[in-house]
């Protein structure tokens, strides 16, 4: 606490979970199996200088689908496409059907990952925010 008031308070203390407990993903399998449970985790940028939820999905599909084998890659996509949009009544869309809108995005299930968190300075009056993309592969993996 000490260096965050030395500093004006720019120093941001953050706790990152080591997530490697099997029990605890397997609650997580369980609660995500839930009819009232809906996958999510982006604050929508509410707090872009101390974090950066948006690559949740891209997170959850290279740790729940790849690496943890949790879901099967049918139930990955429902819960981020059609899952929220049943709920939140957008009607045409969450599915590849004839006549819904063609929100697609395509992804490798065997190589998908968010790539590191990044600080930019993009936002109005040059503001610092966190940023993720995907991870970027190389032709050998």
């Amino acid at each position: 606490m000490e260096i965050c008031s030395a500093d004006g308070l720019r120093t941001v203390l953050w706790p990152m979970p080591t997530d490697n407990d099997p029990a605890s993903w397997e609650l997580r399998r369980e609660t995500w199996a839930h009819p009232d449970v809906l996958l999510g985790g982006s604050d929508a940028g509410a707090h872009l200088d101390r974090m950066c939820g948006a690559p949740y999905t891209t997170r959850f599909l290279g740790d729940c689908l790849r690496r943890r084998r949790l879901v099967p890659l049918e139930q990955a996509v429902r819960m981020l496409t059609a899952d929220p949009a049943g709920l939140f009544g957008l009607r045409e869309r969450g599915t590849v059907a004839v006549g819904n809108h063609a929100d697609l995005v395509l992804f490798d299930p065997e190589r998908i990952d968010a790539g590191p968190a990044t600080l930019v300075r993009d936002l109005p009056g040059t503001a610092p925010g966190w940023t993720r993309g995907p991870r970027a592969w190389s032709a050998s993996g």
